[in-house]
């Protein structure tokens, strides 16, 4: 079941401005589930993801542990954006390299303009583990973090 926002809920739409680049969201949930903030994200990238669900171009597979990428490409505020969603991200170095490799070519992207990254995961420990070792490893890019 899709987790509403609540007013304890952080929203992303309010974290969405002209100089956010990408979206980097880590769940344990697959897509098909409709993890936090599913609803936001939605939105921003204008259906994509639901569009995803109903054309089963993510198979769920509730047994699977493995590590899975999905890439949707949006635009915001007129600007190219972007979205990582990682399923069943268990290896936190691994995690940690694709996004600064993915913020990289995101950053390319968009072509000088937009300086940010938002981290979005469904836990506080996951966060909290992601934004002291990504703390460490960059010093060039400007990443923010939310949790459900």
């Amino acid at each position: 079941m899709a987790a509403e926002n609540t007013p304890a809920t952080p929203d992303v739409l309010a974290r969405a401005s002209e100089e956010l680049i990408a979206i980097f969201w880590c769940t344990q949930a697959s897509l098909e589930e409709m993890p936090w903030p599913f609803q936001d994200l939605d939105y921003l990238f204008d259906g994509l993801l639901s569009q995803a669900i109903r054309e089963k171009h993510h198979p769920a597979d509730a047994h699977s542990k493995q590590y899975k990428t999905h890439f949707y490409l949006g635009r915001n505020f007129g600007r190219p954006f972007s979205l990582m969603h990682v399923e069943r991200a268990l290896d936190l170095d691994q995690l940690c390299k694709d996004i600064l490799n993915h913020a990289q070519v995101f950053s390319k992207n968009r072509e000088g303009s937009g300086s940010g990254f938002l981290v979005v995961t469904d836990t506080a420990g996951l966060a909290k583990d992601l934004e002291s070792k990504l703390k460490k490893k960059d010093k060039v890019f400007h990443f923010d973090f939310m949790h459900a």
